[in-house]
């Protein structure tokens, strides 16, 4: 019997393919049982997160309950109808509570806890002897919990309040969680592996539960990708074997040994044949082909030659990756760029884990999957990777694209690589310059912008919210102008790292693993910086961050020897409910911080609705006093300023009034901070002065009596070069002597720059205008500073006048005050005196002057010269 002839090639045919056969069904079952074991571990793992997120969260509505009705129990209402006691009114109260707050049961226990009234469903008052927590009856749970009651000091009893667990929460719950809170009765045993139970309320069970379609799709996917696999690697080892089986023929050995040796670089080898059929045919033409390619390969190394010169000053190598052979090859260039020995050996394979090696372990992954997806999908392949070679870490461009043979199959990936270093480096510090602020190197106006739409981009997609801190430094311009624009960059660096600090110890502001700390600090310019808080659960925790703030500054900054302790003003606003566009929150956020200064300074304002208000108000009222000043719609009113000695007016303090055509008199104190905002002040400030001036004139023109007059000084009046100068033009014009002038500065112009204000002080005073410091008390006062300014005239502050009677504190200060300002031979002038018995003390003490209703309030320039006859008849009685 013959044996049956089986070619070499059909043998490795059936040997790969039976080989690739089993390896693939032996993968799929390891595989198989793998992820069948990590599915399980899987499921019962989320299942125990899940169960005990919803134990946390079922107490927090408890808690949240308990806290609610505690708030209720604090209510007047609540506490009157307590005070009561009257059963039919508690329980009429009850019902009402309950129907208001959607409680199954509100019930009031006495001191025994026995229901005294109840309301909703009386089947439920068996519960009440309960302790707080989670309960449920045949159909559903509830929530129940219990406040201790008090009225009068007595401890009546306690009120309970039991609310249901609706579908919602449960919904709520569910997304908390991850996985679906449900509700079941205890007949139904849990589904081993989706369900576990939390709690058991009764006759219900608090479960949690969810799908496993997810791992199960997973699976099913992986076992299809092996059987591609499978098949991919069986065609694959068919057509090796065809083509190996054809090429074992002695003739083509013959010539691939020629080859060999022309591969070698042996253009002598010949390959003689005198067959006259196709071999003969090959062999020949093998011949013509060995000439040419002589001549081309010279050419080639020519070329070759020049592309490495040219990659070499660009920095880019090309390499190249057979498909069939897994070899990589490379250029020199690649070769020195990726730190390999023998770069001028470029025909050598280079080992694909060396390469491997050279990339950074962060985007080792990346390079390996992008590798792969070029393979499989045959597209084109291009990123940015590090590369470290020699600890000298590169920006490394590398393209690629798949060759395909002539059978259309994917044969080979030919690519490049270009070191970018440089320019990503230039790329980086342009952005960073376009996008940083020069002084501190945290973020511009531009970058919070842009942080802040990626924030609100992130939170919309996630449901969270996203708070903006804006603050300002109160009273740098002082510390520039005192200790120079130096140390004011010194501060605001200061600031800086103190806010950057604080964003490091804060998860409110930037995730902890994300080390991006900086970039939820920006610096807008001047003395305002802002904090960015991203995915925040409660807006309310701003308030938090903002008070970290406030301590971290509280800390005093050493600036040139001194000790600078520095306050800010904080506005805060919240996305969504403050503005759902960057513009409108940042916007609003400075309006909160704004309103924040107008409290006082050194506080915390959340933006409301009636800021915006307000800030459309003041420009409204801006608007208002341009126009007044164009339309003489101010006027100058004069409070008398009398003598506690003899009860004579011996002058007048001049109050400005602004008479608005619509909305009538208007008050200084709601328009002179606007005015001084907008910087109207001074041409207001101006007016009065000529005003006064004028009206002096006046009065000495009809033969009346003329008396000094006060005028109040702004602060940027006073930093005006020629105030006086100003000043002494108003005089000279009306022809009013100086003496009859006075101006009042308050203690906070004082400080900044103390030679400027000394001096402005000095050529006010050699004219013969008196000088006032008015509202003593309320600033510095310090002692040894008010010893060195030329001041003539100390004004006590109302604010220690009205209490002297019956504070004994503010007795004293008062009492002080004017002892120092008699040592120092300064004149007293008492404001906001409003009863005899306050004039009395003051002039007991040694008073000079008072000015206050108690005499009479400011009156128009009509009016003033009808208060001296009245005064006189007063006094003669």
């Amino acid at each position: 019997m013959t044996t049956p002839r089986i070619s070499v090639g059909a043998r490795l045919l059936i040997l790969l393919s039976g080989m690739a056969a089993l390896a693939t069904v032996l993968m799929l079952l390891i595989q198989d049982r793998t992820l069948a074991a990590d599915l399980e571990q899987a499921a019962s793992a989320r299942l125990g997160k899940a169960a005990r997120a919803a134990s946390l969260l079922a107490s927090s509505h408890v808690d949240s309950l308990t806290r609610r009705y505690r708030a209720i129990s604090g209510t007047p209402q609540f506490r009157a109808t307590l005070e009561v006691q009257d059963v039919p009114t508690l329980t009429h109260y009850a019902e009402q509570l309950a129907s208001r707050e959607g409680a199954a049961l509100i019930a009031f226990l006495d001191a025994s806890g026995d229901p005294m009234a109840i309301g909703g469903d009386p089947n439920l008052v068996a519960w009440t002897q309960s302790k707080p927590g989670l309960r449920a009856d045949a159909t559903r749970a509830y929530a129940l919990t219990r406040i201790a009651l008090e009225a009068s000091g007595n401890a009546p009893g306690s009120l309970v309040a039991i609310e249901p667990i609706t579908d919602p929460v449960l919904a709520g719950w569910s997304n908390l969680c991850g996985a679906q809170v449900l509700l079941r009765p205890r007949q139904f045993e849990p589904q081993a592996g989706v369900e576990q139970v939390v709690s058991s309320l009764g006759d219900l069970e608090l479960r949690v539960a969810f799908s496993l379609d997810a791992e199960h799709d997973a699976l099913v996917r992986s076992r299809t990708n092996l059987l591609m696999a499978g098949g991919v690697t069986l065609g694959l080892a068919f057509l090796a074997s065809f083509f190996l089986s054809r090429s074992i023929v002695r003739p083509i050995l013959e010539i691939q040994s020629a080859t060999e040796r022309i591969a070698q670089g042996d253009f002598d080898v010949h390959t003689p044949s005198d067959r006259m059929d196709e071999i003969g045919d090959v062999a020949r033409a093998f011949d013509v082909m060995r000439d040419r390619l002589r001549g081309l390969l010279s050419e080639l190394r020519q070329s070759r030659t020049q592309l490495e010169n040219a990659q070499r000053l660009a920095r880019i190598g090309s390499w190249q990756m057979d498909l069939q052979s897994g070899e990589l090859t490379g250029s020199a260039e690649f070769r020195a760029m990726f730190g390999l020995e023998n770069e001028s050996e470029t025909s050598k394979a280079i080992p694909h884990m060396l390469v491997l090696q050279q990339i950074h372990p962060e985007d080792r992954h990346d390079f390996e999957q992008a590798i792969r997806h070029c393979i499989e999908e045959g597209t084109g392949l291009s990123l940015e990777h590090r590369l470290v070679v020699q600890d000298v870490e590169r920006i490394i461009h590398t393209q690629g694209q798949v060759i395909s043979g002539r059978d259309g199959m994917a044969g080979r990936i030919e690519g490049t690589c270009q070191d970018v270093s440089e320019r990503k480096r230039s790329e980086e510090q342009i952005r960073f310059l376009a996008y940083h602020d020069n002084l501190t190197g945290l973020g511009n106006r531009q970058f919070i912008v842009e942080r802040l739409g990626l924030a609100i981009s992130r939170a919309r997609r996630n449901d969270s919210n996203v708070g903006v801190l804006f603050l300002g430094l109160d009273h740098f311009k002082r510390i520039n102008d005192t200790l120079g624009h130096t140390a004011g960059d010194e501060l605001l660096r200061g600031v800086a790292d103190r806010l950057v600090g604080v964003v490091r110890d804060s998860d409110l502001i930037v995730r902890k693993d994300s080390g991006d700390c900086d970039s939820a600090v920006s610096h807008l310019g001047s003395d305002e910086f802002t904090l960015l808080a991203s995915e925040i659960g409660d807006p309310a925790d701003l308030a938090k961050i903002a008070q970290r703030v406030r301590q971290s500054l509280a800390e005093p900054f050493d600036l040139q020897g001194h000790a600078v302790v520095l306050q800010a003003s904080i506005g805060i606003a919240a996305w969504p409910i403050d503005g759902d566009d960057v513009e409108t929150l940042l916007r609003n956020a400075d309006t909160a911080m704004q309103h924040a200064k107008r409290q006082g300074r050194n506080n915390v304002q959340f933006y409301t609705e009636s800021m915006n208000a307000a800030a459309l108000n003041r420009l409204t009222v801006e608007e208002k006093l341009r126009r007044a000043l164009d339309e003489n719609q101010f006027e100058v009113h004069y409070q008398p300023k009398v003598a506690l000695q003899n009860g004579d007016i011996v002058g007048f303090e001049a109050l400005l009034r602004w008479r608005d055509p619509e909305i009538g008199m208007v008050m200084p104190n709601d328009f002179i901070p606007i005015a001084e905002e907008s910087g109207l002040i001074v041409k207001i400030g101006a007016w009065v002065v000529d005003e006064v001036c004028r009206q002096l004139a006046e009065w000495r023109d009809n033969g009346q009596t003329v008396l000094p007059v006060a005028i109040n000084l702004s602060v940027q009046q006073l930093r005006e070069a020629d105030l006086a100068t100003t000043i002494r033009t108003s005089l000279h014009s009306a022809g009013i002597e100086p003496s009859l002038l006075e101006l009042e500065i308050t203690e906070s112009m004082l400080l900044g720059d103390g030679r400027k204000v000394r001096a402005t002080l000095n050529a006010l005073r050699v004219t013969g205008i008196q000088i006032a410091i008015d509202d003593f008390g309320t600033g510095y006062s310090s002692l040894s500073y008010l010893r060195h300014l030329p001041v003539d005239i100390l004004k006590i502050d109302r604010s220690f006048v009205q209490n002297i009677e019956a504070d004994e504190e503010d007795a004293a200060l008062a009492e002080a005050i004017i002892a120092m300002a008699r040592a120092l031979r300064l004149k007293v002038v008492a404001e906001g005196v409003e009863t005899p018995g306050q004039r009395e003390i003051l002039a007991n003490w040694g008073c000079d002057e008072y000015q206050g209703f108690v005499f009479s309030p400011a009156v128009p320039a009509s009016e003033v010269h009808g208060l001296f006859p009245v005064r006189s008849a007063v006094s003669d009685s």
